[in-house]
């Protein structure tokens, strides 16, 4: 049995702002609808990992008790394993405002409270204690402006020396540290790829770079790039993969659902060729959502991996 925990150093509730028309800045604007759900890049990779019918999935990290009930009532809803620390005070809520006529989102997040130091000493404590629970660690998200830029390589650092696989999904310098694990495997956006090495590069450049990952122990690169498609690697073969909607809909989530595809793909021992399409098949599931979940592997198999295009690359 995979037994799976991820880590969201940075979760947020989100509030959904649901309108029918285009947003008019400075205006007086009516909202269709609005709602609000816990959010968290991490928080986010283990929903949908749940949704697809994977189970002992634990999620950690650092939450406020004042608006506790929110993540509570989901994690027991989606069945996750509750390993978060609670402190004093609330965790951030951010504001996404969804314009429903052209399919646009504007996310305005807020900063996370300062956390004490002695609960970060917790929290890595927790996670030691954590090694015979779990086999796979997900480090996803970013990282609070006041907390270290080298926390994930320090929690990787252990886990790597007790044999457990490490998935990272950050950017800026906590990726960069993070790549000196040689982890698992890495999901950069084609943003932070290019955050990675200060400046864009050409398509050629930027598939001798993932070469280079790979050939300094990374098992598998994630490359995500928005409407583009992705691409997929190993020390093998690189892919890449794009998919076709029908329905427009909100991007909100597509590149964390499309790593809780994949990590779904490796627990079921996929090909790469199957890893790039199923994780492409539920990144178009969730996108055509009007619920934002998923619907079941078999439906995601017989429906949406039809629409994925796969195209071996073989050139620099």
């Amino acid at each position: 049995m995979y037994n799976i925990l991820t880590l969201t150093l940075n979760p947020a509730i989100d509030f959904y702002i649901v309108l029918s028309d285009c947003l008019n800045k400075g205006k007086v604007n009516r909202a269709e609808r609005s709602f609000k759900i816990v959010g968290g890049k991490g928080i986010n990779v283990a929903t949908y990992l749940s949704d697809l019918g994977l189970k002992d999935i634990g999620v950690t990290g650092l939450l406020g008790f004042d608006n506790a009930y929110y993540f509570r009532n989901h994690f027991e809803k989606k069945k996750l394993h509750d390993n978060f620390l609670y402190f004093k005070g609330s965790t951030r809520e951010n504001i996404k405002i969804l314009e429903n006529k052209d399919a646009i989102t504007t996310d305005i997040n807020l900063e996370s409270l300062y956390i004490e130091q002695p609960s970060i000493k917790d929290l890595k404590v927790m996670i030691e204690h954590s090694i015979d629970k779990y086999d796979y660690y997900i480090f996803s998200g970013s990282i609070p402006k006041w907390m270290d830029d080298n926390i994930y390589f320090e929690l990787g650092t252990f886990l790597k020396d007790n044999n457990k696989k490490i998935i990272v999904d950050t950017s800026g310098v906590p990726l960069k540290k993070a790549i000196d694990l040689h982890p698992f495997a890495i999901k950069p956006n084609i943003d932070e790829f290019y955050e990675l090495y200060d400046k864009r590069l050409e398509f050629n450049c930027m598939l001798k770079e993932i070469d280079n990952l790979i050939d300094g122990g990374i098992d598998y690169v994630l490359l995500t790039m928005g409407a583009k498609g992705a691409i997929v690697a190993d020390k093998n073969r690189k892919l890449k993969v794009s998919g076709k909607l029908h329905n427009k809909g909100s991007s909100v989530g597509a590149g964390d659902v499309f790593l809780a595809g994949f990590v779904y793909g490796i627990i079921n021992k996929y090909s790469i060729e199957e890893l790039a399409m199923f994780s492409t098949a539920v990144s178009l599931a969730l996108i055509e959502s009007k619920d934002r979940s998923l619907p079941d592997v078999e439906t995601i198999k017989g429906n949406y991996c039809k629409r994925v295009v796969l195209e071996e690359i073989n050139r620099y």
